[in-house]
């Protein structure tokens, strides 16, 4: 059987400063809609209402962070392309590195 993986988000209340966690999906959630919740205390939590501009700054990084995992991929493949063709290069043409060498 699979083990489902959650990730969890770890906070404290700002009533009575328990520390305590709850799953990234309860948070999504409660901060977009910015109902109240509840700290194991019982202790009444909300998020404050989003701002539209942060929200679009949040989706921007999102993307950005996307574009650069993908650039990185590109750079590392390309890195292996160059050092396959230079591997080959050594191998057909051992003459011009010997006469560089020497």
């Amino acid at each position: 059987m699979s083990e489902i993986k959650r990730e969890f988000v770890d906070t404290h209340c700002k009533g009575c400063g328990i520390h305590f966690g709850f799953e990234a999906e309860n948070e999504d959630a409660w901060r977009k809609s910015s109902k109240k919740f509840y700290c194991p205390n019982g202790c009444s939590l909300a998020f404050p209402k989003a701002d539209p501009e942060i929200e679009t700054l949040r989706k921007e990084i999102a993307d950005l962070k996307k574009k650069l995992a993908s650039s990185l991929e590109r750079e590392e493949t390309q890195k292996k392309k160059i050092e396959e063709l230079q591997n080959e290069i050594d191998i057909w043409h051992p003459v011009a590195k010997e006469t560089a060498n020497g």
